[in-house]
């Protein structure tokens, strides 16, 4: 479909209702004008009046064209009846002033006028219609003919009739068309509110089948937790005590026992969060947090990944900056994510952590740590699915480097709930930047 054809259809779709009333009454109307006036020129023919008939035939249809094409239709139409009043009018003055001709198309015109405009352009179409009067009355000389032929009078009776049945039939076929629009309204409104309650009832029962889940992983995790624990800690106890004479498959054989255990009990770890972030159960404690000693302890923590894929991490601290106002457990957390995250997708290279501080024109400041890697990098596509539990990039990096997919989304709601966030800035084979920024209160001027 065309440009050109799309706009003739909105047009169509747009267009007033009267105007699809008014043209068949147009027609009508000014063909009973017509018969009118040649009833009264049959007496007397006019001179040069041929113009008259033009504007009898080619009006309606102009009148027609000109609303179908207009941005507002309704506008159009309305004008187009004071055109209308004024042809009238004119008709009548042409007529010599016939009393007849005047009373049957004048009082047709303005209940004409009355129904589509109401009773404001009621009163522009009599001023049309008077103007009309004078017009035509111009161009015959004011001449005055009192006597009526009894043609004209019964073509101004038929006239009349013919005018108010036409734009009575048009108005009925309007109403017919309008109640079938409201039916189609109705019927599609009580579909739409059929699917409401559809939607609603499967809200409910998508609420209700969440708090189950959450509630089941919260229970599954506790008690998954209680054995892994003693599996660890079992495992940890036979490594001490194996004589020395265990070979070193069998030391090897124990300590993937307890490497597995213990990123199962994180990822469960990793699931009860995410449970509690879902239940709205995660309780802060915002505090003044020493900055060096909390870097110190991630840096520790992410030490065997760091090591494990010949990684090291570099941790730069803005001079000055020594305390973060935060929930240390939770950024701890946060940062051994986003830095395990990097040693995890990179292979003998350097992670840089840097803490500097921002300050805003508001007076506000920030905490901004940035963690940056020269890993594999990522695409727009795949950093559109960083953040949502459960996904990584693709499927091979699952397979390759592991992982559930949950650090990084619990990670960005920690930071949500502490008032900040987590950005990523990547380009695929240029490593990745993680920022994680959090407010920190202003300062408090001295005396205050």
């Amino acid at each position: 479909m065309t440009k050109a054809d799309e706009d003739q259809e909105d047009g169509a779709r747009r267009l007033y209702g009267g105007v699809r009333v008014n043209y068949p009454v147009r027609i009508g109307a000014h063909l009973a004008a017509g018969l009118l006036l040649g009833s009264v020129f049959a007496m007397k023919p006019p001179q040069s009046m041929w113009w008259v008939a033009a504007v009898m035939l080619i009006w309606p249809h102009l009148a027609y064209w000109l609303s179908r094409r207009a941005k507002d239709s309704r506008r159009s139409e309305m004008r187009a009846l004071l055109v209308d009043s004024f042809l009238i009018g004119a008709y009548g003055g042409l007529s010599s002033l016939n009393p007849w001709i005047i009373v049957a198309l004048g009082g047709a015109m303005h209940a004409s006028n009355l129904g589509s405009g109401g009773g404001r352009h009621a009163v522009r179409g009599l001023i049309a219609l008077a103007c009309g009067l004078l017009v035509g009355a111009a161009l015959t000389g004011f001449e005055f003919r009192p006597d009526t032929s009894l043609l004209t009078i019964g073509l101004s009776a038929v006239a009349a009739a013919l005018y108010l049945s036409l734009f009575g039939h048009a108005i009925h076929a309007e109403s017919l068309r309008t109640r079938k629009t409201r039916a189609a309204l109705e019927e599609r409104n009580r579909e739409i509110e059929a699917q409401a309650v559809h939607l609603e009832q499967a809200r409910t029962e998508a609420v209700q089948a969440n708090k189950a889940k959450s509630a089941f992983l919260a229970n599954m995790s506790h008690e998954l937790r209680t054995p892994l624990n003693a599996v660890i800690g079992y495992t940890e106890l036979l490594d001490e005590e194996l004589p020395a004479s265990t070979t070193p498959e069998a030391r090897a054989d124990l300590g993937r026992i307890k490497h597995a255990a213990t990123e199962l009990l994180a990822m469960i770890n990793a699931v009860l969060d995410l449970t509690r972030l879902d239940a709205n159960k995660v309780h802060l404690h915002l505090e003044d947090c020493d900055l060096r000693g909390l870097l110190s302890s991630v840096d520790t923590a992410v030490n065997p990944t760091m090591v494990a894929n010949g990684n090291r991490m570099q941790v730069d601290v803005q001079p000055g900056l020594s305390v973060v106002h935060a929930d240390a457990l939770r950024l701890r957390q946060v940062l051994i994510a986003v830095v395990s995250n990097a040693a995890k997708f990179m292979s003998h290279g350097v992670v840089r952590l840097r803490a500097t501080t921002h300050g805003h024109p508001t007076g506000a400041m920030e905490v901004r740590f940035d963690v940056q890697d020269s890993g594999i990098g990522m695409s727009p596509e795949a950093m559109a699915k960083l953040f949502q539990p459960f996904l990584q990039v693709d499927e091979s990096t699952t397979r390759a480097f592991g992982g559930s997919g949950l650090g990084l989304a619990i990670s960005r709601r920690l930071c949500r709930l502490m008032g900040g966030d987590i950005d990523v800035t990547s380009q695929p084979g240029e490593g990745s930047c993680f920022t994680v920024w959090l407010p920190q209160p202003v300062p408090s001027e001295p005396g205050a």
